[in-house]
């Protein structure tokens, strides 16, 4: 919260009125969201291996389904505005109207703390009847911490999505490399302060309030007749419209999209398989916020800048295939070497204990490559205005993954769970992309013949990663299997010609908008001898 008589921070765009190519910009985005996400994705998945080995099954179980909880309460703290805030910023930015810009992210700002303190009331009130749902009266007391962590969630969430629609991912990559070690840390020193899952909820509230000071910081000075944009208009009735949309899609998502069999575990089956579920989930989600997830983050605001364009079509026909060709590069691979190491994963990461997650694991891979994978195409809907599809799909989706749960989880505890989720995604993202190609993409052609070859390298490299998972039995014979896999996915790319000359220019401009050092001297050296490799296997020569 800003006192009282003070301006707001503003968050303006570094790069208005400076036009860059398209696929220039995506490099320099989805490179910098890339080094955010690495650091990101290894603070979770460190935190979650280190929180999960000091609580236990019993305690760890617990903890995953109220960070469940609190991550739904947070949805509705930020009453759909987050995405909203990135649409909106990003058309405003591209007609160089900066006083709306700062106008919306006031208004929003206000809307987001109000709303969220209000829904950190109602859960502290609603948490014996948490507890009289789940079957534990030991959830009441963490459930309270964890509500009190909701409005710094929500502005968090909102603050991130004003510096992506503003451009200013420079500054979001800072802010994001800072909180992940703090955030790391204090969970696992609430972990590890004997008060169980309401320390690290302690932690991870602790760390959320640091978040919004660091992203607040994130701004760039305006002058004060900036501040005097009525805002009033600057949330208009579309804007409002579109918010309400969305905070509808949120709800819906958190059911499909996110941990949501946690709801039917934490009923239907024990604390342990709560653990399991949790464990499988939260290590495939850090796997997929890497390359999938930096390159997703940057797509909304380019698709939100196309709208309006003459050539509008063309060019969202093109980043669509374009994107869904990227991010299938790298989460099917992913999915599939993970699924095929699943059981040296958790017993390396998590210890004995967390044995049977294995196979749970294995399942949501493939489901968090889906939706990995089906991020191009809500980007595109977000960004071009049809919430109200979105709306619709995730309605069916959502139904569609309750049904499951109720079928699978009563007798199939984690498993169960796992397959839900799975069997939801990839059927959501499977009607989503072709609806989008109908009715969004016409004219462009799907790279079904890129996406056939990328499943067969991902196969080639998961076969004999199944026959090695047995003699895995320590960390650095799991980070050999994991490098081999890698060669082997390459080398069966560039065999069967998977990647072409369009891959490794975009890895070029990538690789330059990475700050320069020694210590990434290699990736270049890296992207020479791909491309060597490639110009030897391809039969016309230089490519």
């Amino acid at each position: 919260m800003v006192p009282s008589g003070r301006a707001e921070p503003q968050l303006t765009s570094e790069n208005a009125g400076r036009p860059q190519r398209l696929g220039v910009r995506l490099a320099r985005n989805a490179a910098l969201t890339f080094g955010a996400g690495c650091v990101a994705a290894l603070a979770q998945a460190a935190g979650s291996i280190a929180t999960a080995r000091l609580l236990g099954p019993e305690a760890y179980g617990r903890l995953g389904l109220l960070l469940w909880l609190i991550s739904v309460a947070s949805i509705l703290g930020a009453m759909g505005l987050p995405l909203t805030v990135t649409q909106s910023l990003a058309e405003a930015r591209s007609k160089g109207d900066s006083a709306r810009s700062t106008a919306i992210v006031r208004r929003a700002i206000r809307i987001v703390a109000l709303a969220s303190t209000g829904v950190t009331v109602a859960a502290v009130f609603l948490a014996p009847l948490a507890a009289s749902w789940f079957r534990d009266p030991d959830i009441v007391a963490p459930a309270r911490v964890a509500a009190a962590a909701v409005p710094a969630i929500s502005l968090v969430l909102l603050l991130r999505a004003a510096l992506a629609g503003l451009d200013r991912y420079p500054a979001l990559t800072r802010a994001t490399t800072w909180l992940a070690p703090i955030q790391l840390a204090l969970v696992v020193l609430g972990a590890a302060s004997g008060l169980g899952a309401s320390g690290a909820l302690a932690g991870f509230a602790a760390s959320q309030v640091i978040g919004v000071c660091i992203l607040f910081a994130a701004r760039d000075p305006q002058p004060e007749s900036a501040f005097r944009e009525p805002v009033a208009t600057a949330l208009g009735r579309d804007v409002r419209r579109f918010a309400s949309i969305v905070v509808g899609i949120a709800m819906l998502d958190a059911i499909v999209w996110q941990r949501s069999e946690l709801f039917f575990l934490g009923r239907f089956g024990s604390h342990a398989e709560l653990a399991h579920y949790s464990v499988a989930f939260g290590f495939s989600s850090a796997a997929m916020a890497l390359v999938p997830g930096a390159f997703a983050a940057v797509l909304l605001p380019m698709f939100a800048e196309t709208a309006g364009r003459s050539d509008e079509v063309e060019r969202r026909g093109r980043l669509y295939a374009a994107s869904l060709r990227a991010l299938a590069m790298i989460a099917v691979p992913l999915a599939a070497g993970g699924a095929a190491l699943a059981s040296p994963i958790v017993l390396v990461l998590f210890g004995q204990p967390y044995a049977q997650a294995a196979t749970p694991l294995a399942i949501v891979l493939f489901g968090a490559a889906a939706g990995a994978i089906g991020s191009a195409g809500s980007s595109l809907l977000y960004g071009s205005g049809r919430h109200s599809a979105i709306l619709a799909m995730s309605g069916a989706t959502a139904v569609l993954n309750v049904g499951l749960d109720l079928l699978l989880i009563p007798s199939g505890g984690a498993i169960g769970a796992a397959m839900a989720n799975t069997t939801s995604q990839v059927i959501a993202v499977g009607a989503g992309i072709l609806w989008v190609k109908r009715t969004q993409a016409r004219g462009v052609s799907l790279p079904l013949a890129s996406l056939a070859r990328i499943v067969l390298a991902a196969g080639a490299m998961a076969a004999p990663l199944v026959l090695l998972a047995p003699a895995i039995r320590n960390a650095a014979t799991l980070a050999l299997a994991i490098a081999l896999g890698a060669v082997l996915y390459v080398t069966t790319m560039i065999f069967i010609r998977g990647v072409d000359s369009a891959d490794i220019d975009l890895a070029r401009r990538i690789g330059e908008r990475i700050p320069s050092g020694r210590g990434l001297r290699w990736f270049g050296a890296c992207i020479d001898a791909l491309e060597r490799a490639v110009e030897r296997g391809s039969p016309h020569g230089r490519i």
